[in-house]
Formats: structure tokens, C-alpha cells, sequence
């Protein structure tokens, strides 16, 4: 059997040809809010996208709601990394039919989440929604007889706490 010597150069083009080809080149993704992030995001867009993923299903349903999301960022973890994080909460004396559980679960689901409905968490019956990419970013739809409510954790951007303390210190100021 004759064996032939391939040159080293020759193995490196391969390689590199067939990464470029197979797509494994990492290519960094934008955050958007109708669609769950692949890569780590900013803080200020996690922000921005939790509380327009809480506003779409506060427009879908209606109703007169008290919007008390925290504007205090919260350590999260990503991977072995440490990251920023928001919270939102609306509630509202309103209620909506029951069919409206799976209006918002197939808004959220639209957006890349999975759901799931949960009835045993008495008064309320909750639609519940996961990142896929971030089971730490969650976001919940609260309905009892006498109320509802949204809340939801934002995805786990990149940044260090302290430094968002300080910029939201600083944005709360502002608006004094």
C-alpha cells in the first residue's frame, strides 16, 4: 500500500475550509425582543427587552394596571460568568377570561419562550415561560377571580453589578 504525505499547509486549509463551510465560526447575535438571545446581551438591553415582553402581554389583555417593575439591577449567573439582571411586576384588579391564559402563552411562545400552564397555585392560574437559552429569564401570568398579575426575570446580560448600581443611581437621579 502507497501512502502519501498530505503538507501540513495543505491539512490547515482543509480545516479551515471545512469550518468555514460547516458555519462554526461564532458569530455573535443581536438581542431582540420577539426572539430569546443566543449570546450573553447588555444589561440595559435585557432591560429593555423584559419590560417590552411584559408590555405586549399588558397590551394583549387590557385592563388598568400598576406598573411597579424594580429598576435595581440583580447579580445573575451565565455560564461561569457573572451578569446583570432585572425584574418586572404589574398588577392589575381587572380580570379577563379564562381563555386569555393561552392568548399569552402563544404571544410568549412567539417570542421563543416554552410554556406551561400551572392551576395549583391557588388563587391564582399561571401561565409560566422559560427561556430556552435562559432558564433564569422567566416571565409569569397571574389569574384569580379577583386579579391578575405579570412578572418576569429578564435574560442574564454581561456586566458587573456594581458598575449598573451606580448607572442606575445615576438614571433615577436624572429623573428627579
Amino acid at each position: 500500500m502507497r501512502r502519501t504525505a498530505i503538507p501540513i499547509a495543505g491539512v490547515a486549509t482543509v480545516i479551515s475550509l471545512l469550518v468555514v463551510l460547516a458555519g462554526c465560526a461564532a458569530q455573535p447575535t443581536t438581542s431582540s425582543s420577539n426572539s430569546q438571545e443566543t449570546a450573553i446581551a447588555d444589561p440595559a438591553q435585557v432591560r429593555t427587552d423584559l419590560y417590552k415582553q411584559l408590555d405586549k402581554a399588558q397590551a394583549l389583555l387590557g385592563g388598568a394596571w400598576d406598573n411597579a417593575d424594580d429598576p435595581s439591577p440583580m447579580e445573575c449567573t451565565a455560564g461561569s460568568s457573572s451578569g446583570v439582571t432585572f425584574t418586572g411586576n404589574r398588577g392589575s384588579n381587572d380580570v379577563v377570561a379564562e381563555e386569555m391564559r393561552a392568548q399569552v402563552a402563544s404571544l410568549w411562545e412567539g417570542m421563543g419562550f416554552t410554556t406551561r400552564m400551572k392551576d395549583d397555585v391557588a388563587p391564582y392560574r399561571l401561565v409560566i415561560a422559560t427561556s430556552p437559552s435562559d432558564p433564569e429569564n422567566t416571565l409569569t401570568f397571574g389569574l384569580s377571580d379577583n386579579a391578575m398579575y405579570l412578572e418576569g426575570q429578564g435574560a442574564c446580560g454581561a456586566g458587573d453589578i456594581s458598575e449598573w448600581v451606580d448607572i442606575v443611581n445615576k438614571e433615577l437621579a436624572a429623573k428627579d
